[in-house]
């Protein structure tokens, strides 16, 4: 069971799943959740046929409870926008590129779509990705970056990429949230992970790059 200090555990459902056994630091008090909910916008392809797997309502729904739960952040789902269907299978960086004209102010834009290759090894297919486009018009051009969620995705792939989304890197500790070394067992993340997240969503926060919800 995970340890987690007092004036963390008294924020019920917000409270974080570390498992102390897994860190040398767990005698530390873990960073309370962010006083502010993020708005995530979720893209849903316009072809209902295409919403299925990972990609319905109660699936993002749950993914984003586990997200809550391990990355100690507050998420609530805001008014949904529709994703056009030539996004339906992304199959290049251009394809990435290309969803920068349809962010929203403010959010986490997540893109739900049937397909994502990997675009350094195109044999290969992703479950999610987090993405910037670098060449995006310096004036006033959206750049993100953003999520790409497949419909392969699973549970806690949207945490996952919510992670890079506040600042972290892939790791190689076993059931760590940020790595791909997993067996059977709880996911968690360890307390300079959850500083990050909590450093990095909070400065969002207050410079209004990301506008926080009650």
């Amino acid at each position: 069971m995970a340890r987690i200090s007092r004036r963390a555990a008294t924020l019920g459902a917000a409270s974080l799943l570390v498992g102390a056994a897994r860190t040398a630091l767990a005698k530390e008090e873990l960073p309370a959740p962010t006083a502010q909910a993020v708005r995530v916008v979720f893209h849903v392809p316009e072809d209902a046929a295409n919403v299925k797997g990972a990609l319905t309502e109660a699936a993002t729904n749950a993914s984003l409870v586990i997200a809550e739960k391990l990355l100690g952040v507050g998420f609530r789902r805001g008014e949904g926008a529709s994703l056009p269907e030539r996004f339906a299978r992304l199959e290049t960086r251009a394809d990435r590129n290309e969803l920068s004209s349809l962010l929203t102010a403010g959010s986490v834009d997540v893109f739900l779509v049937t397909s994502l290759r990997d675009v350094d090894d195109t044999r290969l297919h992703r479950r999610g990705v987090t993405w910037t486009h670098y060449r995006a018009p310096a004036a006033g051009g959206a750049r993100g970056p953003y999520i790409v969620l497949a419909d392969s995705a699973s549970p806690s792939t949207l945490a996952h990429e919510l992670g890079h989304f506040f600042g972290l890197s892939h790791v190689e500790a076993r059931n760590n949230l940020m790595s791909y070394d997993r067996e059977e067992g709880e996911e968690f993340l360890d307390e300079r992970q959850l500083r990050t997240v909590k450093q990095v969503s909070t400065a969002r926060l207050r410079s209004k790059w990301l506008v926080g919800v009650p």
